[in-house]
């Protein structure tokens, strides 16, 4: 036997995957990791996994150990240290042992390693098998708290089986010399010809992967197998390298005897006689289709939508990118849509996940159905994109047209249909976005979208809405809202305006404070504006208690100035029920009076009628402590939300503000007079002052007098007044309120 054929014998015969014998080729260690890495690279794209970092280890079970052979993003001292892992070590080790999935949402005692600066992370760590035989392990960082989900978990070991897949076949291509294909892999296809390309012999494996037997082919030539997929000019470079090199290898589309079409890897090699004329020539095959579908496997992984089979968004993507380069060149223009589901999470929670996936599927179908676009994919858990090209000189009918699909899309979705017992019918919210092809990248056309999706939303849900220049201002205000909101109160952007109260005589009896912000890049920002995203992040907490805080130094500094012992409440100060859901809130409250040495009593804290209803469980306990405190209690905007009287009743009010689209209505007629004169007898009834906002007129001063209401505040009096504007008046504050008497 040839010195090259004991070599190749010895590494058909290895049988430690992690550690190439002797002999053989010094690349094909690197193409098998190359190959790994690239799947590595796949499944860190996955957008629902959130991971950016993983590897793949190769089992020996001879050494008990398993190699790492691929990563990505692995810090250097984890792949130093973990180079090589014994069974049972670390989570990697006690995976091999089990060959089961493990999942951990942080670094816990079963890491075993622990080193300066590591940040904290969680794991998927999946066992790679063959059958019961552990081929390896795929280890993936997640983030820190990741929670385990069972759809995660079955798409992880899908991958880890076509990983399994292609590292079986890629070992058995490692050498494909001919001598070892016949003395060591019977699974290889071998064709044996004589110099004319005559078939002399085939093997078993050639015939089961083929379909032809020995005697279908003897005597003829190899074109049997042609596909009619490869050009003339592919077989010309092919055979110039045989008779140059003596050999050829690559890749070919052939055809079995049934007619389907295969890939194949193909070695051919010219064989002498002594005389260096060829006498024969050698082939040796293996069937790549196994490895293609594995391939395709992972690409529908990767890029389609399991449960709708439409394409995901990583490939929506990539798709969109290169749609814009086309679109570029060909003079081109594309418009994107994104319908959002209304109302999806109510099925899921009321009619259970298996209805809400059949919804989607159903979606699915229907978008499928419309055509007149480019692609199709679900981006979302209630999302979905589409995508057209149109002529650039045609915007306004690619718009009028993707209105048309929009309009057809909501009218098919409302048309209902049925899943076992249940009769469903969606609604759906649209934006639109047509691309900028100047500056435009995938993810700034999809951004804009989503912004036309959200406003139309906030505006008037079930709508269509076309992205502009001014919904995109709008939009980057309330980024910078949600951005700077944080650390606003550090920021000494924050003010407090004080509006005036007067009572029935026209003398000044105190304020309402009105918090204020002048921010450095836009100017004034309405409370309107910043108060609901405050509630929605957080925010309102900090910014209340500043608000708190500064109104109480402002009583401090005034002192000398406000009524006597039992003027009643000076400044009243607009809290939100979140900052009352906070335990311990009030008591925080009335600390910080004690630090300030400012009775509770000259404060008066303003809920809204809505906000108090919606909340008044889980802030009742904080509204009595305020109320024993000495803290009056008012309920703003009084009469536009929707409590009842019994349930006002519970809390310990002491005043309620008529709204004041109550107050310009009095001159509409009786009945909206009728229906402030209630509000002031219910009021007074429960032991209530009533103070009425938005006066603006002498003659509804005098009309709410008449009617017994007990305060007033509007621009009748004064406009919201700065610090400096209100001390003034309060110096004045004995006498008639100045407008009044000028009026």
């Amino acid at each position: 036997m040839s010195q090259m054929n004991k070599k190749n014998l010895e590494l058909f015969a290895a049988k430690d995957p992690g550690q190439p014998p002797k002999g053989a080729s010094p690349h094909s260690r690197e193409d098998l990791r190359t190959l790994l890495i690239g799947i590595l690279e796949t499944i860190v794209r996955l957008p629902w996994l959130g991971t950016n970092a993983g590897g793949i280890f190769l089992n020996s079970p001879e050494r008990r150990e398993l190699e790492l052979v691929a990563q990505i993003n692995f810090p250097p001292i984890i792949t130093g240290t973990c180079a090589r892992v014994p069974h049972g070590s670390c989570l990697c080790g006690r995976v091999a042992e089990s060959r089961r999935l493990m999942h951990v949402n942080c670094i816990d005692e079963n890491h075993d390693i622990h080193y300066e600066g590591m940040a904290d992370h969680g794991h998927y760590v999946v066992p790679i098998k063959k059958e019961e035989e552990l081929i390896g392990v795929l280890t993936l960082y997640v983030a820190h708290g990741h929670s385990y989900d069972e759809s995660e978990a079955r798409a992880l070991s899908d991958f880890a089986a076509t990983i399994s897949l292609i590292i079986q076949a890629y070992r058995q291509r490692l050498d494909k010399e001919l001598a070892d294909l016949i003395l060591r892999n019977s699974d290889h296809g071998v064709v044996i010809t004589d110099d004319r390309l005559s078939i002399q012999w085939v093997n078993r494996a050639f015939e089961q992967t083929t379909g032809y037997s020995l005697e279908e082919v003897r005597g003829k030539t190899p074109a049997i197998l042609k596909s009619g997929r490869h050009p003339k000019s592919f077989y010309a470079a092919m055979w110039a390298s045989i008779r140059s090199r003596g050999h050829w290898q690559g890749e070919v589309w052939n055809r079995r005897k049934n007619g389907e079409i295969y890939p194949e890897m193909l070695n051919i090699i010219a064989l002498n006689n002594g005389e260096g004329k060829v006498v024969r020539y050698a082939a040796m095959f293996i069937d790549l289709s196994d490895i293609h579908e594995a391939k395709e496997k992972i690409r529908r992984l990767a890029y389609y939508d399991k449960l709708t089979g439409l394409p995901n968004t990583e490939l929506f993507r990539e798709t969109l990118g290169q749609m814009l380069g086309e679109a570029m060149v060909a003079d081109q223009g594309i418009v994107v849509l994104v319908l959002d589901l209304d109302h999806f999470h109510e099925i899921n929670e009321n009619l259970g996940r298996r209805v809400g996936d059949a919804t989607l599927r159903e979606v699915a179908e229907r978008i499928r159905k419309i055509g007149n676009y480019e692609i199709a994919a679900r981006i979302g858990a209630d999302e979905f994109v589409l995508a057209a090209i149109f002529p650039r000189d045609a915007v306004a009918s690619a718009v009028t047209r993707m209105r048309a699909v929009a309009y057809e899309l909501r009218h098919n979705l409302s048309t209902p249909f049925r899943f076992e017992l249940q009769e469903l019918s969606l609604d759906c919210t649209m934006g639109m976005a047509v691309a900028d092809l100047s500056s435009d990248t995938p993810d700034t056309l999809m951004q804009r979208t989503m912004i036309a999706v959200r406003h139309a939303r906030q505006q008037q849900p079930g709508t269509i809405q076309l992205y502009d220049e001014e919904i995109g201002r709008e939009a980057e205000l309330t980024h910078h809202i949600i951005t700077r909101l944080p650390r606003v109160t550090e920021s000494e952007e924050l003010y407090l305006l004080y509006q005036p109260k007067v009572d029935r005589e026209g003398f000044l009896q105190g304020a309402e404070v009105l918090v204020r912000w002048n921010d450095r890049d836009h100017g004034d920002i309405p409370p309107d504006r910043f108060i609901p995203h405050a509630e929605e992040h957080g925010a309102i907490i900090d910014i209340g208690r500043w608000v708190f805080t500064t109104a109480l130094s402002r009583l401090l500094m005034w002192r000398d100035l406000l009524p006597g012992e039992g003027g009643g409440p000076f400044l009243a100060i607009n809290l939100s029920p979140i900052q009352l859901m906070v335990p311990q809130m009030a008591a925080r409250f009335v600390e910080l009076c004690e630090q300030f040495g400012v009775p509770p009593s000259q404060v008066e804290i303003e809920l809204t009628e809505t906000g108090i209803m919606r909340r008044s469980e889980n802030i009742g306990p904080n509204l009595r402590t305020l109320s024993e405190a000495g803290f009056h209690l008012a309920i703003d905007d009084f009469g536009t939300g929707h409590s009842s009287l019994s349930r006002l009743h519970q809390f310990p009010l002491t005043t309620l503000k008529i709204d004041r689209s109550f107050v310009s209505n009095m001159c509409l007629g009786v009945s909206h007079v009728a229906i402030v004169q209630s509000i002031i007898d219910m009021a007074h009834t429960l032991g209530c002052k009533v103070v009425a906002e938005g006066i603006e007129e002498m003659r509804q001063y005098e009309r709410l007098k008449s009617m017994g209401c007990d305060l007033f505040q509007g621009y009748l009096f004064d406009r919201p007044l700065s610090e400096e504007e209100f001390r003034d008046r309060l110096q004045h504050r004995q006498g008639i309120y100045p407008s009044l008497t000028r009026a």
